[in-house]
């Protein structure tokens, strides 16, 4: 790969019968054309980028609380959620808005293209987002 000018990944959800994710570390897509560069680089950032303690503490007991509320509405729904999973989405809205207006989707939409990827019996989705208004996902609360 050290020679290829292009690297392509299908990502066109939309149109596909397959499942194609690509979840990875945002520094996978920064490449140095010498070698040792680009490994020194990656493993700068690996070992030494870090968030501070408090908000890695304060994350913890946000992940405890909705891991209690996914098991207590998983049993009101008679699931078994033992674990306590559920799922995340970031929603971004208002950063976008200007930049990459054909990103601006209703909440029906992401609801439609993401159904298939929420963990069933969980009934808990965390959205971080920079929505203001808390009324647009409404329809997510289904």
């Amino acid at each position: 790969m050290q020679r290829v000018t292009n690297v392509n990944f299908i990502m066109d959800y939309e149109n596909s019968d397959e499942e194609h994710r690509l979840l990875v570390n945002f520094y996978e897509f920064i490449f140095f054309e010498d070698w040792k560069r680009d490994l020194w680089m990656k493993r700068l950032v690996r070992d030494h980028l870090r968030l501070r303690d408090e908000f890695q503490c304060v994350a913890a007991r946000i992940v405890v609380e909705l891991r209690k509320m996914a098991r207590r509405r998983g049993k009101q729904k008679k699931k078994v959620n033992v674990k306590g999973e559920f799922d995340t989405m970031h929603i971004r809205r208002g950063d976008f808005e200007e930049q990459f207006p054909e990103t601006q989707i209703t909440a029906d939409m992401i609801f439609k293209n993401s159904r298939k990827e929420l963990k069933e019996g969980s009934g808990v989705v965390f959205i971080a987002t920079d929505e203001k208004s808390k009324r647009f996902f409404k329809p997510l609360m289904r």
